[in-house]
Formats: structure tokens, C-alpha cells, sequence
């Protein structure tokens, strides 16, 4: 009777070891645990659009009643047709301005213009105001240029990626970039924002549905994302590929003896 109560506590043991480490492992990677727990948002309530920034390169197009009359204000690039060549010729592309140190663009016809620290609807109406003093009933729109977002770390396609729209969310930029690797802390991802000359640093947890509700969710222009490797992953870091062989080939061995050891004992208690 005490043999057959042992065999059964070795075989309890196992299995509840088994489980803990499905369970920590889900822990690591699965998004969201928490989903069905938290209450239905509005993105509205979080999301606040962008400022334009010094060094922004911005895209203005100018619209009105009479194309001949807005002509002026929409300038197109220039370029000459090869190195000191004094021939030049003209794009269909709209002239890109870019935001200088002052946070002003200069801008044909009214000149300079401060934009930085608008956001793009804030800025469309403050220059539909200034033109509309010169001609009637224009229509501004405004296009980033350079919105992008960096994403650094443990994800299949690291680097600097672009979007055309800027209501950009932090689960947009890893889908661009193939998603976090398996060695990646999905609960501890680094996001560094410059405001204005001002580093922030915020820290997220996409394990948690409260993620949601973070003000870091939506990114801004020039957003840098770090997803920092795992403690098995910075272990591996410290071994040349000779000493990873022979640790994989300890454990391979030590995996086996302790395979064979539960089995003789099992066959023992029998």
C-alpha cells in the first residue's frame, strides 16, 4: 500500500511541475490575459493627436474655388537634371517643409509660419485663416512626411518603419515589424519619447488588457520601442557558439539521465 501511495505522489509531482511551467511559459508570451476582464474603451478617450515638432518634414497642399488663384501657394519640387547642370525641371510632387529649429516653415506667399507645437488640424486651420485673407474659401491639408517609428530589440524585423497615417498604435508598429520573437519580454517593453527635448520613458505590459488604456499606446514621430530579450536569451548571450554546444549537450545528457532515473524508479515501484 505505501509503494502504490509513493508511485502515485512521483506521479503527481511530475505532472505538477509539468503544468507550472506551461503555466510561466503562457505567462511570457500569451497577450491580453486579462482581456475579457476590462471594460470597453473608446480609443477618443486616449488617443490625442500628435504635435508637429521641430525638424518635422511636412507636405502642405493647398485647395480652392479657382486652381490659377491657390497656384501660388502650392510650390512643386525642383531639381536639376544632373550634377552642375544649370537646366532644372519641375515634379508633380508637392514641395516638402520642413520645420526648422524655431518650430517655423516658410511658406509662399505669407511667409514664415509657426506650426510647431499644433497638431496637423490645428495647423490646417491656422493657415486656412492666413490665406483666406488672400484669396476665397481655401482648403489646407496637411501630410507627414517622415512619420516614423523605431522598434529595436527582440522582434523579427527591427528598424526605423513609416506611415503614411500618424494615428499610430504601439500593436501597429509590431505587426509592421513581424511581431516579438519568442525571446522577447512581453511584459516589459521600453518606449523613449523626445517632447520637445525632453526624454520620457514609459514602460508597457502587453501580457495586461490595461495597455489599452495607456497614454504610450498610440505613438508619436520619432517614438523609439525597445523589447528587451528574455533572461534565457541574455544567458545564451554570455557563451560562444562552442560553449552553447557543450551546455546543450549537458543538458541533452542530464535530461536523459533524469528521463532514465523516473523510469527505473517507476519500473522500481512496480
Amino acid at each position: 500500500m505505501r509503494i502504490v501511495v509513493t508511485k502515485y505522489v512521483l506521479m503527481i509531482c511530475i505532472a505538477w511541475c509539468c503544468l507550472c511551467s506551461c503555466r510561466s511559459y503562457k505567462d511570457q508570451i500569451v497577450y491580453f490575459q486579462n482581456i475579457d476582464d476590462i471594460e470597453a474603451l473608446s480609443s477618443d478617450t486616449i488617443y490625442s493627436s500628435p504635435l508637429i515638432k521641430k525638424g518635422d518634414a511636412l507636405i502642405i497642399n493647398v485647395l480652392g474655388d479657382d486652381p490659377n488663384v491657390v497656384a501660388p501657394f502650392n510650390m512643386p519640387a525642383y531639381s536639376y537634371l544632373a550634377p552642375g547642370n544649370d537646366n532644372v525641371y519641375s515634379s508633380t510632387m508637392l514641395q516638402c517643409y520642413t520645420v526648422d529649429t524655431e518650430g517655423y516653415v516658410l511658406f509662399p506667399v505669407i511667409g514664415r509660419v509657426l506650426l510647431a507645437g499644433k497638431t496637423k488640424k490645428e495647423a490646417q486651420n491656422y493657415l486656412q485663416r492666413e490665406i483666406g485673407e488672400i484669396v476665397n474659401n481655401p482648403i489646407v491639408n496637411i501630410q507627414y512626411e517622415n512619420y516614423k517609428v523605431s522598434i529595436l530589440g527582440e522582434v523579427a524585423k527591427p528598424g526605423v518603419h513609416r506611415f503614411k497615417n500618424e494615428r499610430v498604435t504601439l500593436l501597429d508598429l509590431i505587426a509592421e515589424a513581424g511581431d516579438i520573437t519568442l525571446y522577447g519580454q512581453r511584459n516589459n517593453v521600453l518606449l523613449i519619447r523626445d517632447n520637445d527635448g525632453k526624454r520620457e520613458f514609459h514602460r508597457l505590459d502587453l501580457t495586461d488588457g490595461e495597455v489599452f488604456k495607456s497614454s504610450a499606446y498610440y505613438l508619436q514621430q520619432n517614438d523609439i520601442v525597445y523589447i528587451e530579450p528574455n533572461e534565457s536569451k541574455k544567458k545564451n548571450a554570455k557563451y560562444s557558439q562552442t560553449d552553447q554546444f557543450n551546455i546543450s549537450l549537458v543538458s541533452t545528457i542530464v535530461s536523459m539521465v533524469t528521463m532514465l532515473t523516473t523510469l527505473g524508479i517507476t519500473l522500481f515501484i512496480k
